[in-house]
């Protein structure tokens, strides 16, 4: 097997990802409504799908991460992910559609957790920083590309996207199989690893961090409220713009046309901040970090309200941009302060999928109960209570911003653990 750098195969796994997933979503809103006919609940509901398949799998994917192989995992995800963009594209039925949404969330328990850890382990805690930064700068500029292409496949046919960006994720699944290395972690024995007992002892590690560390169970809070927030905007805006703001008559501009603006300019705005926050960031620095995701959290909140409560078209979608530049910055500072803290790096995988289970668990609460607010008021008030879900994450992380030091997941590593951190 032919394999490259740890660095230029992240970067173009989060270039590809972005290109791909701006590909899919980016139009995904006008098929579910206009070719799907699917109403404000079972547009929710489609997400709950995903995130009940996230909450079902993904610490048992974690560990198998933590376990087996990090390479593997990711390997596994990227496939399931592109199978369910395809059938998504093919099969505009709700049953069918929540069944596409259950595999895809699937394909995201392989990669969540796996990807940073796996990382992590091939360039060390001191470089993954501002590598998780050039990425994201990296992804905005590809995201860019793929909105243009969504928008070009979509105005010939709604359910192209959809299959293409499918498609092409097999094709990326079948590169990293290629060019994907592996040397910062060292698998369970494969005697052991076959043995529930293992596997449950893996388990321990990672959720015996969680449970004896203040600092993670605060995180598990910023993720369960943080996941209620999010559920709610990716799945509502578009309807929000369609059905209370209103698109204006430029042309013969269509819905998606319109989406792929607006979505190109948030890419700009947020390829603008984050190629300063680069340079004037120490990501290497927790308190800086912290402070700096407090700050922002208030500002995501802010705009949401704003966002939720105007009809104005100009006012909605300069504070649909602001939020989303900020969302942008904010995900991989997010990163480069809590995967460090993760210690023993053995267990990383396990631990960012109970973080990411208590996302889920957000999303599938939040999201059915936003679902019902939106069906029986509108899709702007249901926006306007996710925004107010941020409250506890800006409480608690503004509490952690005045810790001083690395706030630590986790002690020693125990003598059955099953990798180490490049």
């Amino acid at each position: 097997m032919r394999t490259r750098d740890a660095r230029v195969v992240y970067l173009v796994l989060e270039s590809a990802t972005a290109l791909l997933q701006a590909i899919v979503w980016t139009t995904a809103a006008v098929y579910f409504i206009s070719h799907a006919h699917l109403g404000p609940l079972q547009l929710v509901l489609l997400g709950t799908a995903m995130e009940l398949s996230i909450l079902v799998f993904e610490i048992p994917t974690g560990i198998v991460a933590d376990a087996v192989s990090r390479r593997r995992s990711v390997l596994i995800g990227t496939t399931l992910i592109g199978v369910a963009f395809v059938l998504t594209g093919l099969l505009p039925s709700f049953p069918a559609l929540l069944g596409a949404q259950a595999l895809l969330g699937l394909g995201y328990t392989f990669t969540s957790g796996a990807t940073e850890a796996w990382i992590a382990g091939e360039v060390g805690d001191q470089a993954v920083g501002p590598l998780f930064l050039r990425a994201a700068q990296y992804a905005s500029l590809a995201a860019s590309l793929g909105i243009g292409l969504s928008v070009g496949l979509a105005n010939l046919e709604l359910r192209l996207p959809l299959v293409a960006g499918g498609l092409l994720q097999l094709v990326l699944a079948g590169w990293l199989a290629r060019a994907m290395p592996e040397t910062g972690f060292r698998p369970v024995p494969r005697e052991r690893r076959s043995t529930w007992r293992h596997l449950a002892r893996t388990a321990g590690d990672g959720l015996g961090a969680a449970r004896h560390s203040r600092v993670l169970l605060a995180l598990l809070v910023v993720a369960l409220f943080a996941g209620m927030s999010t559920e709610a905007i990716d799945r509502l805006w578009e309807l929000h713009l369609l059905g209370e703001v209103g698109l204006p008559g430029l042309g013969q501009l269509s819905p998606v046309t319109w989406f792929g603006i607006i979505q190109l300019a948030g890419l700009g705005l947020a390829a603008t901040v984050i190629g300063p926050a680069r340079k004037r960031v120490d990501s290497s620095d927790p308190r800086v970090l912290s402070r700096l995701l407090f700050v922002l959290t208030i500002i995501e909140a802010a705009t949401m309200v704003a966002f939720g409560l105007t009809s104005r078209f100009g006012l909605a979608v300069a504070a649909l941009l602001v939020y989303g530049g900020v969302r942008s910055l904010r995900e991989p500072l997010y990163g480069a302060w809590i995967v460090p803290m993760i210690q023993p790096p053995q267990v990383r995988a396990t631990v960012l999928s109970t973080i990411g289970q208590a996302d889920a668990v957000g999303q599938v609460l939040g999201g059915s109960s936003i679902g019902l607010v939106a069906a029986l008021t509108s899709p702007g008030l249901a926006i306007v209570a996710a925004g107010n879900a941020l409250a506890p994450v800006a409480i608690i992380l503004g509490r952690l911003s005045t810790r001083t030091g690395q706030p630590q997941v986790g002690g020693e590593p125990t003598s059955h653990s099953s990798g180490r951190s490049g």
